[in-house]
């Protein structure tokens, strides 16, 4: 029976939502008619999007960040109900549904594996913070919730949260368990992961460098200096010299390790 969720709980790997209950579907149809419905399988998958997607509510990341699909971001009333003033698009293919009544920022790629999202994080983590400066919600969507705007909600939390990648996925997959970045995307995490890593070793060593011990009471003088501390990893890995750039190389197909050589001066 199409009622029985036990059954359709679970998102396998490689297919997408849509696909994987557009298939059980088909199934139960062609048992119960005894007959094949393959030439009626684009109508019953658009069918059933329109079902599922009525059915799905955007899912709560934290208290000012939502993750969902592209009817939540057609669903004026659920947007306002959950104080949504800010409206993420991570789509090629969906333009904005109320461009007079929500602030914009679209991320204009397909989902596919050497679609490039890492440029765009720190721009969205931006207008994300807007969003929670100004007391509004921000919902990140793309098609189905699933892929890109995932990879981008994962990105923020690593980020706002000072958390790992494998946390980061742990705390969305709790809340929704469908998720799942493509495999170019999985990568461009495992990067951005060690970008952050890079960027917050940098601040403490600058950190370490500001600060003299004067004599074994261990009080502090600060000192004097004009450098600046990056506000941004991108900015930090600029801003690093010869000596301390950092090094990213890859150990596997889908692993990254991050190395900082120590200046002279802080040695």
């Amino acid at each position: 029976m199409i009622g029985d969720t036990r059954k359709v709980t679970i998102c396998p790997m490689n297919l997408s939502q849509q696909e994987f209950y557009s298939s059980k579907l088909r199934e139960q149809l062609e048992k119960a008619f005894e007959m094949s419905l393959t030439p009626f399988k684009q109508y019953i998958d658009d069918e059933m999007l329109q079902i599922l997607a009525q059915m799905d509510k955007p899912t709560m990341i934290l208290p000012h960040l939502y993750l969902g699909s592209e009817w939540n971001a057609s669903n004026f009333e659920e947007l306002k109900a959950n104080n949504i003033g800010y409206v993420l698009n991570v789509s090629r293919e969906i333009d904005n549904f109320f461009p007079g009544h929500f602030k914009y920022l679209n991320v204009r790629v397909h989902d596919h594996d050497d679609a490039d999202l890492l440029k765009e994080w720190e721009k969205t983590f931006r207008f994300i913070n807007e969003a929670k400066a100004n007391n509004q919600c921000c919902l990140v969507h793309c098609k189905m919730g699933i892929s890109r705007s995932a990879s981008t909600v994962l990105a923020y939390l690593m980020k706002e949260n000072n958390q790992s990648l494998a946390d980061a996925l742990e705390h969305v997959k709790k809340r929704r368990s469908c998720i799942n970045p493509n495999g170019g995307f999985r990568n461009q995490l495992v990067i951005y992961e060690g970008i952050l890593a890079a960027h917050k070793t940098f601040r403490s060593k600058l950190n370490d460098s500001q600060i003299t011990t004067t004599d074994k009471k261990t009080s502090v003088t600060p000192i004097r200096t004009t450098e600046s501390v990056p506000s941004t990893p991108t900015e930090s890995l600029s801003s690093l010299s010869t000596d301390s750039m950092v090094i990213m190389r890859k150990k596997s197909s889908n692993k990254f390790n991050c190395e900082i050589k120590r200046p002279n001066s802080m040695v």
